[in-house]
């Protein structure tokens, strides 16, 4: 099996400094492989918008670790 962690992070306005806090939310945070060593799963998020944010295209990364047991 395994588990599954992510990070939160940040989105940020490109071209500018404008950010938003974006929270992960993880569906599964645990699994197994299927029988090709094959397995998947999804991460959400929650962004906090203020809504005193200019409006443009926001971009940002984060990671997740996947731990194998």
């Amino acid at each position: 099996g395994f588990d599954i962690t992510a990070a939160n992070g940040v989105v940020t306005r490109v071209g500018f400094t404008e950010t938003m806090a974006v929270r992960t939310d993880l569906v599964s945070a645990t699994g197994t492989l299927d029988n090709t060593g094959a397995a998947s799963f999804n991460v959400g998020g929650r962004l906090t918008v203020a809504g005193t944010e200019p409006a443009g295209v926001y971009e940002g990364t984060y990671a997740a670790t996947v731990t194998y047991n």
